[in-house]
């Protein structure tokens, strides 16, 4: 019952979002559009799509650029597990990223972004989970701390 209900979710989603489209300024529709079936695809745990759809997708603006990086990183996560050399490269690109369009971010965006970038380089790296939990605690400011959380756990019961 629970899968079934998961579906129907993700399906009125995708309803949501192909209803929805026409709503989106013109210039931003189809980066909006790929940004949907980005975070529809990691929900049902289509972690290829998303992969894909970050590598041949090019945002304009940064706040798009830096969720889909986000949802990218994931989903690579997801099916690489802890790659260092993989990773290596690009958390360094989304770092050089922010400090570039920092102007057009929020201070609270830059600030949650590098804090995402340093934990997701800690769980790469095979930090020890009492000093991932740690910075986690000390830097509340975290985007996408759920998917951290649970990744932690995770860890800890393997």
């Amino acid at each position: 019952m629970s899968t079934f209900c998961a579906l129907n979710q993700l399906q009125r989603a995708r309803v949501f979002l192909s209803d929805n489209v026409g709503q989106i300024q013109i210039e931003h529709k189809e980066a909006v559009l790929r940004l949907g079936n980005m975070m529809i695809a990691f929900a049902n745990m289509d972690y290829d799509l998303v992969i894909e759809e970050y590598i041949v997708s090019s945002f304009k603006i940064p706040s798009h650029r830096l969720h889909a990086a986000g949802l990218f990183l994931r989903a690579s996560f997801e099916q690489k597990g802890n790659d260092e050399y993989y990773f290596d490269a690009h958390l360094r690109n989304i770092l050089d990223f922010i400090r570039r369009q920092s102007q057009n971010l929020s201070v609270k965006q830059v600030e949650a972004w590098k804090n995402f970038v340093r934990i997701m380089r800690m769980l790469v790296n095979n930090t020890p989970i009492k000093k991932i939990e740690k910075t986690l605690e000390q830097k509340t400011n975290t985007i996408h701390r759920k998917w951290i959380v649970a990744k932690i756990e995770g860890r800890v019961t393997v």
